[in-house]
């Protein structure tokens, strides 16, 4: 997908804005922008990040986010802002899915994606999966307390799993 040179200029803009919890104002140019170019993964991503994280508005984030997805398969921080968002709804076997197809994205975050992925399965209690999922993303993490974060998630797993096979 080629960028569009202004729309950037104007997303690096709005971010100022959120960060500054101008976040009515910001969504606000947002959609002025989404007039002019509808068809923008790289826009829908921005919005469904910022209604994710800042607006907290789990349903236009969903839709902004597939829509990213949908005009621009390979542009993978979608998938991981969706796959949190579904994670949130308790919508783990979808963000599951999604956090997999983020791997096979462009450029994915592969520490996030498999960390996100590994909180599902720990949610629905597959604790075997989680774990594999966790030493996946320590695996592929460069900062010393993404590793970390990871193997103490193993660790917890492991406590649940142990006390759910003693559990009568």
């Amino acid at each position: 997908m080629e960028a569009i040179e202004w729309i950037d200029r104007t997303l690096r803009r709005v971010e100022d804005m959120l960060y500054d919890d101008q976040i009515d104002e910001a969504l606000e140019v947002l959609h002025k922008v989404l007039e002019e170019e509808p068809g923008y993964a790289p826009l829908h991503g921005f919005l469904g990040w910022a209604y994710a994280y800042f607006a907290n508005d789990p349903s236009w984030a969903e839709t902004h986010l597939r829509m990213a997805i949908r005009f621009c398969a390979e542009f993978a921080s979608p998938y991981h802002y969706l796959g949190d968002v579904l994670n949130k709804g308790e919508r783990y076997e979808e963000a599951i899915e999604c956090f997999r197809a983020g791997l096979k994205a462009r450029n994915p975050n592969r520490n996030a994606l498999y960390e996100g992925m590994a909180r599902a399965y720990e949610m629905l209690k597959q604790y075997r999966k989680a774990i594999r999922a966790y030493r996946e993303a320590a695996a592929v993490a460069v900062d010393d307390y993404e590793v970390h974060r990871n193997l103490q998630s193993v660790k917890r797993c492991r406590k649940k799993r142990l006390a759910l096979m003693f559990s009568f």
